[in-house]
């Protein structure tokens, strides 16, 4: 039987939890962009670019995380 990760209004404590992790490692690539963009492969162009777009998709992996279904 499926059991959906949300219930009613509230998250559940694993989607909370998970929202929180990606809440603060989105932050830190904005905050501190220089620890991500040593491990951006340099044959994708902008390392800086890379960095950001992977914290912007962490946000929204995180938003929706938070959004009951």
């Amino acid at each position: 039987m499926h059991t959906p990760l949300t219930t009613g209004c509230c998250m559940n404590r694993r989607a909370l939890t998970m929202t929180g992790i990606l809440s603060i490692a989105g932050t830190a690539h904005f905050a501190r962009p220089e620890m991500f963009d040593s491990i951006v492969p340099p044959q994708l162009g902008s390392r800086r670019f890379w960095t950001y777009a992977s914290g912007a998709a962490e946000f929204g992996c995180a938003g929706l995380l938070a959004v009951p279904a």
